[in-house]
């Protein structure tokens, strides 16, 4: 049927850039396998297929890549939400919507974003008097790590009051 085509026609394709001659930076052969921003040779790992679901036409591909001999990694299902990235971005979501959720401004701070030292965030929040937003607002100014924090949250902000629309009107509106 067609997910036969299709994945014939992918992996076919996806084997010939891999196989067939690359053209080094003279040109010397048909260039369709060399990557100019690489300098090199087209190498399985420089290819990313996303499926919008895992379903006979995935794992048909998954196959059809595999019988022509193409290393394929990731099949394994990787849960997006498990990634650093992600959970950083996901904390960066909760503190817009919330500021005062100490918890994922917490796990913001830590995270790769702003990278703070868990000395740093411990010495933040040990002993204050409100929320971790209200202190990281009152003492930016005591630590260079702090201050830098506090100085991306406004533009974070800015950048997504337009785009958390009524949500982000209605919270202020209630601060």
């Amino acid at each position: 049927g067609c997910s036969t085509s299709i994945r014939s026609k992918v992996g076919g394709l996806l084997a010939s850039w891999l196989a067939g001659p690359a053209a080094g930076p003279g040109g010397e052969s048909n260039g369709e396998a060399w990557l100019e921003s690489k300098g090199r040779a087209m190498e399985p790992g420089d290819v990313l297929i996303l499926v919008r679901r895992r379903d006979a036409l995935f794992h048909a591909l998954a196959r059809a890549l595999e019988s022509r001999g193409l290393p394929i990694a990731g099949v394994d299902r990787m849960l997006l939400t498990q990634q650093l990235a992600v959970m950083d971005l996901l904390a960066l979501m909760q503190v817009l919507l919330l500021p005062e959720d100490d918890h994922s401004l917490a796990a913001l701070l830590k995270g790769p974003l702003y990278g703070l030292e868990e000395e740093s965030l411990y010495a933040l929040a040990q002993g204050r008097r409100g929320t971790l937003w209200a202190e990281l607002l009152r003492r930016a100014g005591e630590a260079p790590a702090w201050q830098a924090a506090l100085a991306l949250l406004p533009l974070f902000f800015a950048a997504a009051t337009p785009a958390l629309g009524v949500a982000a009107t209605a919270y202020r509106a209630l601060a």
